[in-house]
């Protein structure tokens, strides 16, 4: 098979897949520094991989991530990354039999995320799918918030209870999924169910994180049947356009819009950019938008260091017309008149430190859940609006729980470790 890449771009390519590994270069003088036995060695063992022979997925992430660090120099190798990826021809022949191939495997125990991919729709199994499960086995649809992918869910993932199915998707314009067709929060419910048709799920409890909230009881209300619960983290009933996130700049929720339609511009054979390819400004925007929340949990330990690098890789893998759409569908979505026909047992979670969603908001939503068989809303002292990063465990925990229960608010709380919450600031 050809190598598809020029060797300057094999070589930078080569020296991002070692941050992945080392997670010890994050400045242009970082770069510099490396001489040229580190960069012969990286390409070798880039090579070795198979990386330039057709597996783009490791090679892809990696550039992605450390793109930005180069400036300038990346751009071809950058320009090159914009090209589609071709589906693998195993993926192809099996999902023309209804099914989905699986295209990278993180570790072979019985523990490990499977990469698959199905109906344009990039996701992730815990354990590699169902085998061994009986067919009354609870499953577990996670869906993720804006600019995020399937991995904005991976520390909670091996946290899981073993005996549910667990299955975290990336919504189309995001991540690795497809970057076609419309964007908003009534086609992504309507993605999630046809994703459940084609895996065999009859029935889930979805759980939502901020975008993916949005989704998650739009298609409770839409799909009542396929629905067995809701988890909504980071929730709102509707997102207010002139809410302030940032008192000291006075960013409102639609000023961030504004930034979003500025970088929509035509670009490539499809009329948009892809994020990885914006000014240095709007990367750094993105950072502080992605990682300002993390670094105190980075710093402590909480956080493992690399999981800033996977945030801001999945980030920039997302096109600007996702980013622009989807944000002003967010804006405009309204079905709180819907939220009133939930029957299914819902658990909140929420932090205090949110700036997305405020604690008035959050009791505007309970009071519209108000048909919904029980309600319990729990909320984690000090943690920020990406709670499911910063809190894995604890929500981890309270997911189990909720899995394992009878959905009644007293089994729940029994069901639960509560010697999980005595750490990091939850009460």
């Amino acid at each position: 098979m050809e190598a598809y890449l020029t060797e300057l771009e094999l070589r930078g390519a080569a020296l991002a897949a070692r941050v992945l590994d080392e997670v010890a270069i994050t400045t242009p003088e970082d770069w510099r520094a490396l001489d040229a036995d580190d960069l012969s060695e990286a390409m070798e063992e880039l090579k070795k991989a198979g990386v330039a022979l057709g597996d783009r997925s490791k090679m892809k992430r990696a550039v992605i991530v450390t793109g930005a660090a180069l400036g300038d120099e990346a751009v071809p190798l950058l320009a090159a990354m914009a090209a589609p990826t071709e589906t693998p021809a195993a993926v192809e022949a099996h999902t023309e039999h209804g099914g989905a191939s699986g295209i990278v495997a993180h570790g072979e125990a019985s523990g490990a995320i499977h990469e698959k991919f199905a109906t344009g729709i990039s996701y992730a199994e815990l354990g590699g799918g169902v085998a061994g499960l009986s067919g009354d086995t609870p499953c577990a649809l996670l869906i993720h918030g804006f600019l995020d992918s399937w991995k904005s869910w991976s520390l909670i993932m091996p946290e899981l209870a073993p005996s549910t199915r667990v299955i975290a998707l990336t919504l189309r314009g995001w991540g690795d999924s497809d970057k076609t067709g419309e964007y908003g929060i009534d086609a992504y419910a309507a993605d999630v169910l046809k994703l459940m048709d084609t895996l065999g799920v009859a029935k889930a409890v979805l759980c939502g994180h901020a975008m993916g909230s949005l989704v998650s009881t739009l298609f409770a209300a839409r799909y009542p049947t396929r629905v067995e619960g809701l988890v909504l983290c980071s929730a709102v009933s509707k997102l207010d356009p002139a809410h302030v996130i940032n008192p000291a700049g006075g960013k409102t929720l639609g000023g961030m819009g504004e930034d979003f339609c500025e970088w929509h511009r035509p670009h490539g054979r499809e009329g948009e950019g892809r994020l990885h390819m914006m000014p240095a400004a709007a990367v750094e925007y993105l950072q502080t938008l992605q990682l300002a929340d993390l670094k105190p949990f980075v710093d402590s330990g909480v956080v493992p260091s690399s999981f800033g690098a996977q945030v801001m890789a999945e980030t920039l893998k997302a096109n600007t017309r996702s980013c622009h759409e989807t944000w002003a569908d967010m804006m405009a979505e309204d079905h709180r008149a819907q939220l009133g026909d939930i029957r299914a047992p819902v658990l909140i979670l929420w932090g205090d430190q949110d700036a997305m969603a405020d604690g008035a908001e959050q009791g505007r939503l309970r009071l519209l859940l108000k048909h919904a068989s029980s309600v319990v809303f729990e909320t984690f002292a000090g943690a920020p609006h990406n709670l499911i990063w910063t809190h894995a465990k604890q929500c981890a925990a309270m997911l189990n729980g909720f899995m394992a229960a009878e959905w009644g608010k007293e089994q729940f709380t029994d069901a639960l470790d509560s010697s999980l919450f005595s750490d990091d600031g939850v009460d």
